[in-house]
């Protein structure tokens, strides 16, 4: 059961009962999914318990609901709940206008959990024992609200002082920056390459060609990673100027395994044997990557000077 049976009777021979019917029925769920999903893992899990009671009291009971469901109960209703839950009067606040409304407030709030994929507890103390989940939003106890301070006064300045300044080369409207702008629905603006290099550092080279996989399936196709050639190539140079050639290698190789067809892979390949001493393989390898791009003068001046020595 869907919950258009439900809703329905509310909707009943009406435009709305039809539409609701389409959007369950079709692949827009797919397209919520693409540009939602920060957004409702954000607000959702505060307010499960009071869905979940909704839902059942709507369809009598019954839970056989499908995501779409969930879904377009979660669009209508939560917001609500959210906006019913900030105070009218705000108290603390550091950065952000003494006189800002509670709608611009929320919209700025809005903006940091898309930013970085988190609820607001990430910044907020919750006040024990409450359910639905409420926060103390004056409260300075957490370190990532301070944090938040600092980067939205980073984030002021870059469009107040330097972005600003393009308008003079025209070009029509500046884009700003944002939390999202770095942070790509992270709650770190790492790059794939420095993520896979932390993991390194504090697990080793098995544990980060298992966080590629495991990371490649969660994000990919989505914005918060660049998952093409050219990240895992920029893990091995920053593994090679520190000297760590066997891992070097390693991703090199995981690249190959990825991207047969990149002739980029290859000679990163190469480059790593060739820090590692072994001409033989670098040749191997930047030879390939040469066929592969036959007219990327770089890797054609890189294997000449392997054959010369």
């Amino acid at each position: 059961m869907i919950l258009t049976k439900g809703l329905s009777p509310l909707f009943k021979n009406s435009k709305s009962a039809l539409f609701i019917s389409h959007i369950s029925n079709s692949n827009y769920y797919k397209l919520i999914k693409l540009i939602f999903p920060t957004l409702l893992l954000s607000f959702i899990y505060p307010y499960h318990g009071l869905i979940k009671l909704f839902l059942q009291k709507l369809v009598g009971g019954k839970l056989m609901l499908n995501k779409i469901s969930i879904l377009t109960a979660f669009l209508i209703f939560v917001p609500g709940m959210l906006f019913a839950q900030v105070p009218d009067h705000f108290t603390n606040l550091t950065v952000l206008p003494k006189t800002i409304s509670k709608e611009e407030l929320i919209g700025v709030m809005r903006s940091f959990t898309e930013g970085l994929g988190v609820r607001c507890g990430f910044c907020h103390v919750e006040e024990e024992g409450q359910s639905p989940h409420k926060f103390d939003f004056s409260s300075d106890d957490k370190d990532n609200k301070k944090k938040a301070r600092i980067m939205m006064k980073m984030t002021q300045n870059i469009n107040e002082n330097y972005l600003s300044e393009l308008k003079d080369f025209g070009g029509g409207n500046v884009i700003k920056v944002r939390c999202i702008t770095c942070h790509h629905g992270l709650k770190e603006p790492k790059t794939l390459a420095q993520e896979l290099n932390g993991v390194i550092k504090r697990k080793g080279i098995e544990d980060a060609v298992s966080t590629y996989h495991d990371l490649y399936k969660q994000y990919y196709g989505g914005f918060a990673y660049n998952f093409e050639a050219n990240s895992l190539a920029e893990l091995t140079h920053m593994l090679i100027e520190e000297k760590n050639y066997d891992a070097a290698i390693k991703i090199s190789n995981l690249n190959v395994e990825q991207y047969p067809n990149s002739g980029l892979a290859y000679f990163s390949l190469g480059e790593a044997y060739e820090a590692s001493g072994d001409k033989a393989k670098a040749t191997e390898n930047v030879k390939k990557a040469v066929e592969l791009s036959p007219k990327n003068g770089w890797f054609n001046k890189k294997l000449q000077e392997l054959q010369s020595q």
